[in-house]
């Protein structure tokens, strides 16, 4: 009787070779499958100032009509390389007005192989909850606002035109690092939640609260999944102050825009619509 140990030199050698060649072809076919065309990480400044793409407050006067271009010309087909702002500069647009028209709470990323509606207007064709893409500002209309508590003190909201991915000014357009041990004790520091939880630090259970679909200042702000930026699974935000045209602006925490993140309080602007309620 024989005990077999190991194989031998040609079996070991054919059994690295094959294994080799196993790797290589499992690596190709997920390269081919699953490759995005620009993540969060990797485009965050592609998302606010795409590379030679007009403002996102303009219009521009070439977009097509539904109502009489081709229907060959109304849709373009992702390819692998692709950004929303390449797209936008190839057709005459901006990147902001095709998130609107093709319901993209998240600019950067895009699929090759992915259709993107080139006609039509933000207004025509606005996601569900999604915001108009500019709104002008009266300075004589009032403007309510609650400060108490946030990183930025200053009574200018808003300076000319807003959209959905405009920076506010002044204070409102940094990013802040909050120290845990200032606020009252919440568990899941990092996470949307907590934000709006330390914010209230009267009522522990303020995200159980009754929700409503008009705002007042210093309220939570609650977004359905998927709308205006929101994650699959929700997103909270603290309101700022209500601004004309059904604009507000919003504090809030671990949203991946303009350097903000886990951890990290932004500011930007929202818009009233579907998927949004408020909870005070």
């Amino acid at each position: 009787m024989s005990t077999i140990c190991s194989a031998s030199r040609t079996d070991h050698g054919r059994l690295v070779m094959g294994t080799i060649i196993a790797l290589s072809i499992v690596a190709s076919v997920l390269l081919l499958t699953a490759h995005p065309v620009r993540a969060w990480a990797d485009a965050r400044q592609e998302e606010f100032a795409p590379r030679g793409v007009m403002a996102a407050g303009s219009q521009p006067s070439n977009v097509c009509d539904l109502t009489s271009a081709p229907i060959t010309n109304r849709t373009y087909t992702v390819q692998p390389g692709d950004t929303l702002g390449v797209i936008a500069q190839g057709h005459g647009t901006n990147w902001s007005l095709l998130a609107d028209l093709n319901h993209l709470s998240n600019p950067n990323l895009i699929f090759p192989g992915q259709s993107i509606q080139l006609c039509g207007t933000a207004a025509n064709h606005g996601a569900a909850g999604g915001a108009p893409s500019t709104a002008s500002l009266v300075p004589a209309a009032p403007v309510t606002s609650a400060l108490n508590g946030e990183f930025c003190q200053s009574p200018v909201f808003a300076t000319s035109t807003i959209s959905a991915w405009t920076v506010p000014p002044g204070c409102y357009g940094a990013i802040y690092q909050p120290n845990p041990a200032n606020y009252v004790a919440r568990p899941n520091f990092g996470w949307c939640n907590w934000w709006p939880e330390v914010m209230h630090p009267g009522n522990p259970a303020i995200l159980f609260g009754l929700r409503h679909s008009q705002p007042l200042a210093g309220s939570v702000v609650v977004f359905d999944p998927g709308v205006q930026g929101a994650s699959a699974d929700g997103h909270y935000g603290q309101v700022v102050a209500i601004l004309n045209g059904g604009w507000l602006l919003i504090s809030e925490m671990n949203f991946y825009w303009r350097g903000g993140g886990f951890g990290l309080v932004d500011y930007r602007y929202i818009h009233l619509g579907s998927g949004v309620s408020f909870i005070y």
